[in-house]
């Protein structure tokens, strides 16, 4: 059946882990070669990327996926799809931790470890938007999609929204900003502007500046 399902949260998700990890990438390279600026960026970015991938993640093998086939009424053998998912984030998991320990390290190098992890999402992420993503607006319908909207924001709660809009958007043009604020009603659009956004780039200029 078609659908309505707007997934633009969903791919900006997406672009600020391919963007996070191109310029943690960098950072870790520029780490290595001895710059305490770098490896100062480095570790603010990781602490911040790492807690939303690991959060997606739970969320979509948890939730998303399971609303997914719970709601797919045709061949089974199309669902494999989603299969694939989880094997790939249970890749991704142990390319994550040799991150964190590389970090947790004082003699540690964190640049291959984020090579390769930057590589496995990389393609995980490319999958999933070409096979996945057409799976929920296939079959999710618009009120379960927006049940499901609703649950993620509970789970975030205020503070939680606080750090994740602005981190979402870093970057963003404003067409794709307003899009994604959309979701939100109009005084946490407000306290976006006015407060969250500020507040978040003034805390990581490391990752803004």
């Amino acid at each position: 059946m078609g659908t309505t399902v707007d997934l633009t949260v969903m791919h900006t998700l997406h672009d600020a882990f391919r963007r996070d990890l191109e310029v943690l990438t960098r950072a870790a390279a520029r780490a290595r070669e001895g710059d305490p600026d770098a490896a100062e960026r480095l570790r603010i970015g990781w602490s911040v990327l790492a807690d939303q991938l690991h959060h997606h993640h739970e969320v979509e093998d948890d939730q998303l996926w399971p609303l997914v086939r719970a709601s797919w009424g045709r061949s089974p053998d199309a669902l494999d799809v989603l299969d694939a998912m989880e094997e790939e984030h249970a890749v991704v998991d142990p390319a994550l931790a040799a991150v964190s320990d590389a970090l947790a390290d004082a003699y540690g190098d964190a640049a291959g470890p984020l090579d390769r992890l930057h590589a496995v999402v990389r393609e995980h992420l490319a999958h999933e938007e070409a096979e996945a993503m057409p799976l929920i607006t296939a079959c999710v319908s618009p009120r379960d999609w927006g049940a499901f909207n609703a649950r993620q924001a509970r789970s975030l709660g205020l503070k939680g929204a606080a750090e994740f809009f602005p981190w979402l958007l870093q970057g963003q043009d404003d067409v794709r900003t307003e899009r994604v604020l959309g979701v939100l009603p109009a005084p946490l659009r407000w306290a976006y502007r006015v407060r969250w956004e500020p507040r978040w780039a003034g805390r990581h200029r490391e990752l803004v500046g």
